[in-house]
């Protein structure tokens, strides 16, 4: 399935949630998500821009595959499913010859309006931003709009690419942990 989603960078979120809630959002939840980054032994994957990720939420643990094949707002191919046990689907994608190149951490707001997913991400180190996703472009549009945002601003990057070409961390594809505590 392709992602239709864009990023508006460095939001201020009082202000953000508080047009969210103005315009009729419902506030869903506030999570910490902990994930773990998988790619092949050879690092092949990664100049591809092709991930499988593990994460864990409160009330449940996903594993995608994720595939960007341009910086559009369709640029990213996403398949997903729900686990019901972490350590098992590590252990499964090990077996099949993937490795853990990273274990990273993002707290997410997820508001829902007019079946618009709204989500402001916190990552480490940098500000937050948010994520506008729908079934149309023109929903995000219109979404992007309403919410006061200017659409040539939009971005359609993941995180990764965020912290390297907008914040100049470099070293991203080389990094061990990307938490809240720890940073190397």
């Amino acid at each position: 399935m392709k992602e239709l989603e864009a990023t508006f960078l460095e939001v201020e979120v009082a202000n953000l949630e508080k047009k969210l809630l103005s315009l009729g959002a419902k506030k869903l939840w506030d999570q910490t998500f902990d994930e773990l980054i998988f790619d092949k032994p050879d690092r092949s994957w990664n100049p591809i821009q092709k991930r499988i990720r593990i994460r864990r939420g409160k009330s449940k643990i996903q594993v995608s595959y994720k595939e960007t094949t341009s910086e559009s707002i369709d640029g990213t191919e996403e398949v997903e499913l729900t686990v019901d046990d972490f350590d098992t689907a590590r252990l499964f994608l090990e077996k099949l010859g993937f490795v853990v190149v990273r274990q990273q951490q993002k707290r997410r707001i997820h508001y829902e309006l007019d079946g618009v997913s709204c989500e402001i991400d916190f990552w480490p180190r940098i500000p937050a931003y948010l994520e506008i996703e729908a079934d149309s472009e023109k929903k995000v549009k219109n979404t992007a709009e309403a919410l006061g945002f200017d659409w040539k601003k939009a971005v359609f990057l993941d995180a990764k690419e965020i912290y390297q070409q907008i914040y100049g961390v470099k070293n991203i594809d080389y990094m061990k942990f990307l938490t809240f505590e720890r940073y190397e």
